[in-house]
């Protein structure tokens, strides 16, 4: 893997700091800025508004769920409803976003409604 291609470096209050993208857990948005929540450690405040992240972060690895949301997918635990967690954060899902987000992954056993 190229090193560039698997993190970043943020700016945090006084310094770049770098950030894996394996560390990310999920984006949220703050207005024009957003919030990096991470593994392990405290969150950044970006500032730089969602879609910038979002069109600079690997869409193999980061989808956006929501408007005011993006997950990373490894940290993804549960799936309830329109409900995503990533660990004891619930994440909404939005329903513009739900169809693609479910093709993401695979799904055994039904559930009624889960796939139209």
């Amino acid at each position: 893997m190229d090193f560039k291609k698997d993190r970043l470096f943020v700016w945090n209050k006084d310094s770049y700091d770098r950030v894996f993208h394996a560390e990310i857990l999920w984006l949220e948005a703050s207005r024009n800025y957003c919030y990096m929540h991470l593994k392990d450690r405290p969150k950044i405040l970006v500032g730089l508004p969602l879609l910038t992240l979002e069109k600079g972060l690997p869409a193999g690895l980061f989808t956006r769920v929501h408007r005011g949301y993006m997950v990373n997918l490894e940290h993804v635990e549960r799936v309830r409803g329109n409900t995503i967690y990533i660990g004891k954060q619930e994440i909404p899902l939005g329903q513009p976003y739900r169809e693609g987000f479910l093709a993401r992954f695979h799904f055994l056993g039904s559930v009624k409604g889960l796939h139209k």
